[in-house]
């Protein structure tokens, strides 16, 4: 499994855009991974991956963002994880799987 960084910016598409001068090949399935953490300074960071299978059946781990939280509560969990899959277009109709 490779886990490569997606690129700070709206653009990524979910198409690999993160990987230079390849194609963007059109993604057959998602799934999101998704954790709450406090630090030390008890600051609650989400952290958001994809695992995106390509039509060449390959699978491709994208760490989106470590974002600090606002709260700690499901409502606040929840609308910034919708907010990064809507910056990052996540296609949401391909999702088969959400894991915390």
């Amino acid at each position: 499994m490779v886990i490569l960084p997606a690129l700070k910016t709206p653009s990524i598409n979910l198409s690999l855009n993160s990987l230079p001068h390849t194609p963007t090949p059109i993604p057959i399935s998602v799934s999101i991974m998704f954790d709450e953490a406090s630090d030390i300074n008890m600051h609650s960071n989400l952290n958001v991956f994809v695992n995106v299978l390509l039509p060449s059946f390959r699978v491709q781990t994208l760490t989106l963002t470590l974002t600090e939280l606002p709260g700690a509560d499901a409502a606040t969990v929840y609308s910034v994880l919708l907010g990064v899959l809507r910056e990052y277009n996540v296609p949401l109709h391909k999702v088969i799987g959400i894991y915390m």
